[in-house]
């Protein structure tokens, strides 16, 4: 190696001097006396050779462990034959319980949607009920006085922490409750934030019949409230309230004032823009629908108006030689409007109901013999001409108040 590196320094030199010196004729040089640089380049081709050959065996091995692997590998395969056969069979039953709870999974689906959707209406039906109990807490003003409890299938009724059945209770309060449930239903399926907001037409019929007074404030204080929610939430709702009951028919007309008059004050501060309560009051008379002033209306009058008038077309009729009349449109009603005349009458005249007047001894007595046959025997009918509508439908109360 030495020998190659004073070789190497020699042609340097001489390099050197042909650069230094570049027109002098260089003498010709060989350092390489002994050919120690075809020495070199030979052992490095004979080490490349031997590298060449160790790679080759080392490949050999490589291709020789592969082999030996592979071999490996079928023997234990072969001796496993039996857990392999139970994995294909497993791995195949595996891909079949897959396709199955693939296929099993819209039904588990839909039955999710359809459990959501019972607990949903349980839900409801809780709310719903808690709406009932608290409006029978306003209309009675006593949480206990009456409520409604989830039974199975049905609802128990709690009067003052005691179940009882529908039959022990009175018309009004099972009035109560139908009004009660009503306008839950109006609102179910409705967020609580958007009740009463779709338009609505209702329709009310005698709702405060069969109440004594102390209720019949309850229920008017409920319809207030729930009237006012109702006109206020929609523009295009309607609510038509029907009565046989003149003091009534005041008091719902004072609703819809008091109800107007506080959608004013609202407007006036900025904190309503409700448009204007509007209100109407009709009489139906022989048939027709007449307006009927709130303030100068009277009831009683009324009705002896519409007895007499009756009475003497009828008389008018029967002298009539050219008309023979066999049905006079106030036929179907007059009845009633007697009964009511009668019933006044008797309450105010003699503190007593309307079947003292064809009973009663002493009021008997202050009538001539001439007409008292006639009044028990004829005018008794008056007796049966029943005019609540609410009183007659109540009986249909099941035991049970069905859900």
């Amino acid at each position: 190696m030495e020998e190659y590196n004073e070789m190497i320094a020699r042609y340097s030199k001489a390099v050197t001097d042909k650069i230094n010196n570049p027109y002098a004729i260089p003498n010709t040089i060989d350092c390489d006396n002994d050919k120690l640089y075809s020495s070199i380049i030979f052992a490095g081709r004979a080490v490349q050779v031997a590298v060449e050959n160790y790679n080759s065996i080392f490949e050999n091995e490589q291709l020789l462990e592969s082999e030996a692997d592979f071999l490996n590998l079928n023997i234990a395969k072969f001796n496993n034959r039996d857990l392999f056969e139970q994995f294909a069979t497993a791995s195949l039953r595996h891909r079949d319980l897959e396709e199955k709870v693939r296929a099993a999974e819209a039904p588990r689906e839909e039955t999710e949607r359809s459990i959501s959707s019972v607990k949903a209406r349980l839900a409801e039906q809780k709310v719903a009920l808690d709406q009932i109990n608290e409006r029978l807490a306003h209309v009675f003003m006593n949480r206990n006085r009456l409520k409604l409890i989830e039974g199975d299938n049905c609802y128990r009724v709690l009067s003052r922490d005691e179940f009882i059945a529908t039959s022990q209770l009175s018309v009004g309060e099972r009035n109560a409750i139908s009004l009660c449930y009503f306008f839950s239903r109006i609102n179910s399926n409705v967020r609580a934030d958007q009740a009463y907001q779709r338009p609505l037409f209702i329709v009310l019929d005698d709702p405060i019949s069969s109440f004594d007074f102390e209720n019949k404030i309850g229920i008017l204080s409920l319809l207030r409230e729930e009237l006012e929610k109702v006109l206020f939430s929609n523009p295009e709702s309607k609510v038509l309230i029907m009565t046989h009951d003149a003091e009534m028919f005041h008091h719902i007309a004072k609703i819809y004032d008091d109800i107007e008059e506080r959608r004013s004050m609202l407007a006036k501060v900025g904190k309503s823009n409700v448009e204007k309560i509007v209100s109407h009051h009709y009489q139906l008379s022989s048939g027709r629908l007449t307006e009927a002033g709130t303030k100068s209306f009277n009831d009683y009058a009324q009705q002896l108006q519409e007895v007499y008038n009756y009475a003497a077309s009828n008389i008018q009729a029967s002298n009539s030689q050219d008309v023979e009349v066999d049905y006079h449109p106030d036929d179907l009603y007059i009845g009633n409007i007697m009964r009511r005349v009668i019933e006044a009458f008797s309450t105010f005249c003699y503190r007593r109901g309307v079947s003292a007047i064809f009973n009663a001894q002493d009021i008997l007595d202050n009538i001539p013999d001439i007409h008292r046959d006639f009044l028990r025997t004829f005018m008794y009918r008056l007796v049966f001409n029943s005019e609540s509508h609410s009183e007659e439908n109540v009986p249909q109360f099941s035991s049970q108040v069905q859900r």
